[in-house]
């Protein structure tokens, strides 16, 4: 949408010095944050007759400006959230019981061959986290479980306004391709009921033929059955629930860096909890690790690595591409969890082992 103003010669000069300074990229930025933020103060406003400002706050300019414009800034944050914002209850609080951790029956295989390990397609873990703050939160304002049938594409659709302000981001600071935020997420772009399904499928939940849950947060333990006055929901479990409420540099706006996706303290809960409750992802973790330490750390050489592993590959109709893809998903994985690290040369990358991902996985 297109509207035209009469700007007054000072507010033009107020705008070129706000671009000037470089925290604004162009006009239309710095007019959508002022709405915003005439928004939220009317809002306040009305709420409470009027804005106190502290004296101590007064004393220098620019430091009144810093204070009242993170202050904006948080509460439209906030606004633009919504079912992603920190949870206001516990597990224990809800009506419903917590259910217990997805029992499967391949944990108890000693070696996990790569058809077995964890979708390919799973490529990142971020999402897993805001559908675990989305899943949360709406339990916490039903006091139940969540329907399967209904709250996947609820949360999907969520996610996908939540994906247009991670394109701000990426836009702004000019983001590398390795370092996206809106990867795995709906696409902003085009096949919108197709993206949309696609993550409630993949990064929320769904059930199979046989009506169990499938997906990246079951596999991961995070949700399972519940069952309420004999009524079947899905429920984050107790990771599930640590996890949703541990503080995300994203979600609560704290990131040193704007690709920073996960905490130290989020990272060091997922990494404790797939090696405790997750023998599947830990494996594959240990395997990829153990390949690049041998020498072989380029996505060609593991995925040679991992044939010579498992000798049945060679009886199975596995095909190089999925092979691939397993292979990738994980190495992704691994990547949003600083246990690898990718190193591109041109066209060609190649993974280096972590200090952390060797210390958890190795030792």
């Amino acid at each position: 949408m297109i509207i035209c103003f009469d700007c007054k010669g000072n507010n033009k000069e107020i705008l070129d010095n706000l671009i000037g300074n470089g925290r604004y990229k162009n006009y239309n930025e710095i007019i959508n944050l002022a709405i915003e933020n005439l928004s939220l103060l009317e809002h306040a406003m009305s709420d409470s007759g009027g804005l106190v400002i502290q004296d101590n706050y007064l004393q220098e300019d620019s430091s009144s400006d810093k204070i009242l414009s993170k202050s904006l800034q948080n509460k439209s944050m906030e606004s633009k959230l919504g079912s992603f914002s920190l949870p206001r209850i516990k597990e224990n609080q809800l009506e419903i019981a917590i259910p217990e951790l997805p029992v499967f029956i391949r944990n108890t295989d000693s070696e996990i061959p790569v058809e077995n390990w964890l979708f390919g397609q799973y490529n990142r873990l971020f999402p897993a986290k805001v559908s675990c703050r989305s899943i949360a939160n709406h339990q916490q304002e039903s006091n139940n479980g969540l329907d399967v049938n209904d709250y996947p594409m609820i949360i999907a659709k969520e996610a996908l306004s939540f994906a247009k302000h991670l394109h701000q981001i990426e836009e702004k600071h000019k983001l590398e391709r390795d370092d996206l935020l809106t990867i795995a997420f709906p696409s902003i772009y085009k096949d919108g009921e197709k993206s949309l399904l696609r993550y409630s499928n993949q990064f929320v939940v769904s059930k199979n033929s046989s009506d169990e849950l499938q997906g990246l947060l079951y596999d991961l333990k995070l949700i399972n059955y519940s069952y309420k006055d004999s009524s079947e929901y899905f429920s984050l479990t107790k990771p599930g629930w640590d996890f949703a409420t541990l503080k995300n540099p994203i979600l609560e706006g704290f990131q040193e860096t704007p690709s920073q996706k996960f905490s130290d303290e989020e990272k060091s809960f997922l990494i404790t909890h797939i090696k405790n409750n997750v023998p599947v992802e830990r494996y594959a973790y240990t395997t990829i690790i153990e390949e690049i330490m041998e020498g072989n750390n380029t996505p060609e050489q593991i995925d040679h690595a991992i044939k010579n592993r498992f000798e049945n590959l060679k009886e199975t109709n596995i095909s190089d591409s999925f092979l691939s893809t397993q292979r990738s998903g994980a190495i992704s994985r691994m990547t949003e969890l600083g246990l690898i690290n990718r190193i591109r040369e041109g066209i060609r990358v190649k993974y280096e082992a972590t200090e952390a991902g060797i210390d958890h996985f190795l030792k």
